[in-house]
């Protein structure tokens, strides 16, 4: 689906670099960081509490990963927590952190530091949200008509439900996943989707990946 993403956000002829930028970066952030969406963006477009919002200050690079403060009011930790997201080196396209830094050379140059205003910006300078989110999920996954009907259940916090069936496929433990995702319970077996529907539908994804390649 990140692949079907990043083709979709690519070919949109409406949104400029940093507009693409913008989307992808936190979507990639947002599934190898198995954040909460509210984590990374805001609720409103010109309102956030700077005490919980995800600023520039927040975000630290390292050599191979980058540290993100959470300060949310459903992180477990008191004072929040730092979340650590390491590079994908086998795929440089689905790589967060270069994708992070991409995003913020752009915005730095339409928009200056804007230390004092949320991570993710756009052109205008009003913040990204939720619901535009949830809606730009929706309109790029609907240019793939054989994906049409699940495509609506799909939306930001996919991303979190997303690396979790990923870790449970591939036979992580319970630990793990409670600590890759920070869940203090087994919560993230809500999100863990049912492997014989997951199955059924991977013929499809499988064709309609075909058909990209084959346009590439």
């Amino acid at each position: 689906m990140l692949v079907l993403l990043r083709h979709a956000i690519a070919g949109n002829q409406a949104w400029n670099d940093l507009e693409k930028c913008l989307r992808w970066s936190c979507m990639l952030t947002a599934f190898w960081g198995s954040f909460r969406m509210s984590e990374l963006i805001q609720s409103e477009k010109a309102k956030f509490n700077s005490s919980t919002a995800l600023l520039p200050a927040d975000i630290k690079f390292h050599e191979e990963s980058v540290a993100i403060w959470v300060r949310s009011p459903k992180v477990w930790r008191e004072g929040g927590d730092v979340v650590e997201v390491w590079e994908v080196k086998e795929n440089e396209d689905l790589d967060p952190v270069l994708a992070l830094k991409q995003y913020l050379k752009l915005r730095s140059q339409a928009l200056g530091p804007a230390e004092d205003c949320p991570v993710f910006l756009h052109q205008d300078g009003s913040q990204s949200t939720k619901a535009e989110m949830n809606k730009d999920i929706k309109q790029l996954l609907g240019q793939y008509p054989s994906i049409a009907s699940p495509r609506d259940m799909f939306s930001g916090h996919s991303f979190r439900a997303g690396i979790s069936t990923l870790l449970t496929s591939l036979g992580f433990t319970e630990e793990q996943i409670k600590n890759w995702g920070r869940w203090s319970s087994s919560a993230f077996l809500a999100y863990v989707q049912d492997q014989s529907k997951r199955r059924d539908t991977r013929k499809q994804f499988t064709e309609v990946f075909g058909l990209m390649l084959a346009e590439l």
